[in-house]
């Protein structure tokens, strides 16, 4: 059991609440900001300092002694630690505050006697370990520092590769658009000179049947006509100079007379078949001629009016040469100019469609 001196040194509310802030000050991770740091380093080494004389001789330490440390770090430097260990984002200044607090208990430490050789000793390692500390932090924070710097040098240059690689690819994909779009016109045009060239050997042919068939019909034509002269006027010139003939047994006989006649009458017949057949084929041949001109002028023709009346024009040959199988038509200038104008309503519908429809794309 120690002496009275000791008792009362030891169970002195000071190292309770000493041992209270250490508590705190464990609990507080080191601050990134230096001025902080340094007064969360003040603080720990006031504790250590006043903890230290704990393990020297009672005898040396009176209680007034002891009673004035404890009333300054209560009213000056616990109130300030305990809020800011509560919130030290927002009561920061409560740690500087607290380390301000501890001029005033170093005046009343100072009428304390010195420590041993020891204690000094573990003081001023705990010193140097708290100022390389603090020094290492520091460290860590100029560390953090160049590599956040580092890091956001190499994502900036990644970022700008990317976007120069991106805009390289975007004007190869330009250039491979814009050489699909010259080789789809150059297609598209290409396909309106094969249409245009197909369309005129169309025409070419189709007026070449037609020049072919008028050719042959007029040839068909002028043969009937010639044999319908030669089965007509052979039986009559055989039939008058028997009429004009000065025989009278000839003259006398009804039934040669009759005979001759019936055969007159029937090369007569055959005569006029015949010539009908040339008529007909010379009216087919004057039609080939004129659709064979049509087909082959039409696009002269037209090649000085508007696109409607071209359209219109085209439009009606096709619905009556092609559709329709007429060659020739019959029909009053009235009726054309109708048609015409049925033809022409159409082809501007079709223009406002289309030109609707690409204004919509």
């Amino acid at each position: 059991m120690g002496s009275i001196w000791e008792t009362r040194f030891k169970n002195h509310p000071l190292w309770a609440l000493i041992n209270q802030i250490t508590g705190q000050l464990k609990s507080l991770a080191l601050p990134d900001d230096a001025d902080l740091a340094d007064s969360l380093s003040r603080l720990r080494w006031l504790v250590e300092t006043i903890d230290a004389h704990r393990q020297e001789d009672p005898r040396r330490y009176s209680t007034h002694m002891l009673d004035n440390v404890h009333i300054h770090i209560a009213a000056n430097v616990q109130p300030h630690l305990s809020r800011y260990a509560l919130d030290p984002d927002g009561c920061a200044p409560c740690l500087r505050a607290a380390a301000d607090g501890v001029d005033t208990v170093l005046e009343q430490l100072g009428i304390w006697p010195p420590l041993s050789q020891l204690h000094r000793q573990v003081a001023e390692a705990q010193q140097a370990v708290a100022a390389e500390s603090v020094t290492l932090s520091a460290y860590k924070r100029q560390l953090e520092k160049e590599i956040g710097d580092s890091l956001e040098r190499q994502v900036s240059a990644a970022t700008q590769n990317y976007r120069a690689n991106l805009e390289e690819l975007e004007e190869t994909l330009m250039a491979a658009v814009l050489g699909a779009s010259r080789d789809l016109a150059s297609l598209e045009e290409m396909r309106g000179q094969g249409a245009k060239v197909l369309t005129a050997l169309t025409q070419q042919a189709v007026a070449d049947n037609y020049g072919k068939n008028a050719r042959n019909k007029a040839f068909a034509g002028w043969t009937w006509d010639l044999l319908g002269l030669a089965v007509g006027g052979v039986p009559l010139v055989i039939l008058l100079t028997h009429y004009f003939d000065s025989d009278s047994t000839i003259l006398s006989s009804a039934t040669v007379t009759l005979t001759r006649l019936w055969i007159a009458l029937a090369a007569v017949g055959l005569a006029c078949l015949c010539f009908t057949r040339g008529s007909v084929d010379h009216r087919e041949s004057r039609r080939s001629k004129r659709a064979d001109l049509r087909l082959r002028t039409v696009h002269a023709f037209i090649a000085n009016q508007p696109e409607e009346v071209r359209e219109a024009v085209l439009e009606g040959m096709a619905n009556r040469i092609y559709l329709q199988g007429n060659l020739e038509s019959h029909e009053d200038t009235g009726r054309a100019t109708a048609d015409l104008a049925t033809y022409l309503a159409r082809a501007r519908s079709r223009r406002q469609a289309d030109d609707f429809a690409g204004s919509e794309n």
